[in-house]
C-alpha cells in the first residue's frame, strides 16, 4: 500500500506538470498565432488552442491521480508498536 501511495504521487505529480507544460505551450502559441495573423493565420490559433485543451485535460488527470495517491498514503494503517 504504501508502495502504491507512493507511485500515484510521483506519476500523478509528473502528469500534472507535464500538462501544465503542455498547456502554456498551447496558449502561447495561440497568442502567438494571433499576433502574426497575416502570416499563420486561424490555423495556428486552432492548433494552439487544441494542445491547451489537451494539455488542461492531462494536467486534471494528472491532479486526480495525486489526490488518490495521496489519500491512500493518508489512510494507510499506523505500525503497531508492539509487534513482535
Amino acid at each position: 500500500m504504501r508502495v502504491l501511495s507512493r507511485l500515484l504521487i510521483v506519476l500523478g505529480t509528473l502528469f500534472a506538470v507535464a500538462g501544465n507544460l503542455a498547456s502554456f505551450y498551447g496558449v502561447r502559441t495561440a497568442i502567438n498565432g494571433m499576433m502574426n495573423a497575416e502570416s499563420s493565420g486561424i490555423a495556428a490559433v486552432a492548433a494552439g488552442m487544441s494542445s491547451a485543451s489537451w494539455g488542461s485535460l492531462v494536467g486534471l488527470l494528472g491532479c486526480f491521480i495525486l489526490i488518490v495517491g495521496l489519500i491512500l498514503a493518508a489512510l494507510r494503517p499506523a505500525a503497531r508498536p508492539f509487534a513482535a
